[in-house]
C-alpha cells in the first residue's frame, strides 16, 4: 500500500474546501464563471488521485469490504438528500418521493455532490475485475481493457465519460509507478497558460485537449502555492486533505444550514465574509460529526470502522 503523499493531500484540501464553496447556492450563483472555472479541474483532480492511489493487489475478501465501507455511508447520505430534496428548496430536487425514487437515485442518478462516491465505487469496481481477469496483460493491454470497460460504462450511463477519462488517467500514472510529485512540477509559471485558457468559455470543458491543460496546471500552481505556506497551516490543510470523505457526506448539512446566517450578511453584496463564515462552518462540523461518531462508536455501523476520522498531525512528509 502506498504511503500518504502530503502534497497531494494539500491539493485535496484545496479542491474539497472549492466543493464547499461553490455549494452554497447564492456563491455559484452570485460568481458563475469562476465556478465553471473551478467546476473544470477540481473534481477530475479527485478522480485522478482516485486512479493514482487505488490499491488493486488487495484480496477480493478485502477490497469487497473497503467497497461495502463507501458504499453504506453513500446509500445513506444519499437517501436523505433525496428525501429532504423533496421538502427543502434543493435545485434539481424530487417532486414526489418513493422507493423507486429513492433506489433510483442511489443506483443510477445520485443527486448533489454525492455522484463523486457513486462514480468512484463504479471505477473501482471495473478497475479491480480488470485487475483480476487481466493480471497477465502488460500495462498498456490493460489499460485499454479498463478504457473499454468504462466506456460501456458510460454508454449505458452510470458514470460520464469525462470521469472515467481522470480516473483511467490515474491508473495508467499508478502502474508506471510515477510519483505524484514528479509528474506535477511547481512552478510559477504555470499561471500564465492557465489564466489565458481559463479566458475562453469554451476551454471550460474538462472532456477537452483544453480541460485536461487546465487540470495539470491548476495542479501545478497549487503546488508552488503550497511552499510558500507556513508549516502550521500546512499541517491542517494535510488534516483536511486525509478526511474529504466526511466533509463530502456531511457538508450538503451545513452549506443549507448557512442559509439562515446569510441575511446577517447582507451589507457585504460580494459574499466574501458570508464564504469566510460558511465554509469553516461546513468543514469543521462535517468533521465534528465525524469525531462524534468515533467518539460514539458509531463509525463502526456508519463506516465499517473505529476511527473516521485520521489523526491530526503536525510532522509533515
Amino acid at each position: 500500500m502506498r504511503e500518504r503523499v502530503a502534497t497531494a493531500d494539500f491539493v485535496k484540501c484545496i479542491c474539497i474546501i472549492l466543493m464547499v464553496l461553490f455549494h452554497l447556492v447564492c456563491v455559484e450563483e452570485a460568481y458563475p464563471y469562476a465556478k465553471a472555472v473551478v467546476y473544470t479541474f477540481h473534481m477530475p483532480v479527485f478522480l485522478f488521485l482516485s486512479g493514482l492511489f487505488a490499491n488493486m493487489s488487495k484480496p477480493a475478501a478485502v477490497f469487497g469490504r473497503y467497497i461495502l465501507w463507501i458504499f453504506i455511508p453513500y446509500a445513506v447520505m444519499e437517501a436523505a438528500y433525496t428525501g429532504m430534496s423533496a421538502i427543502l428548496p434543493v435545485r434539481g430536487g424530487v417532486e414526489s418521493l418513493s422507493p423507486a425514487v429513492i433506489i433510483h437515485n442511489v443506483f443510477f442518478q445520485p443527486m448533489g455532490p454525492y455522484w463523486y462516491l457513486h462514480t468512484l465505487i463504479v471505477a473501482l469496481l471495473a478497475c479491480y475485475l480488470c485487475s483480476v481477469a487481466c493480471r497477465r496483460l502488460p500495462t498498456l493491454l490493460f489499460i485499454i481493457v479498463l478504457s473499454l470497460c468504462l466506456g460501456v460504462l458510460s454508454y449505458i450511463g452510470l458514470l460520464s465519460a469525462d470521469s472515467a477519462l481522470y480516473f483511467i488517467l490515474g491508473v495508467a500514472v499508478g502502474r508506471c509507478h510515477m510519483d505524484f510529485d514528479v509528474l506535477f512540477r511547481p512552478t510559477a509559471l504555470a499561471f500564465v497558460p492557465l489564466v489565458i485558457l481559463c479566458c475562453f468559455p469554451e476551454n471550460l470543458d474538462r472532456f477537452t485537449l483544453a480541460g485536461l491543460a487546465i487540470v495539470y496546471l491548476s495542479v501545478c500552481c497549487m503546488l508552488w502555492i503550497y511552499r510558500f505556506i507556513p508549516v502550521r497551516i500546512k499541517s491542517v490543510m494535510h488534516f483536511i486533505g486525509r478526511n474529504t470523505l466526511p466533509i463530502l457526506l456531511f457538508s450538503p448539512i451545513f452549506t443549507m444550514a448557512s442559509k439562515a446566517f446569510l441575511p446577517l450578511f447582507s451589507f457585504d453584496s460580494t459574499l466574501v465574509l458570508f464564504a469566510c463564515i460558511a465554509v469553516p462552518f461546513a468543514v469543521g462540523g462535517s468533521l465534528f460529526i465525524a469525531w462524534a461518531m468515533d467518539k460514539t462508536r458509531f463509525s463502526v455501523i456508519f463506516f465499517g470502522k473505529p476511527r473516521s476520522i485520521s489523526a491530526y498531525s503536525t510532522q509533515l512528509d
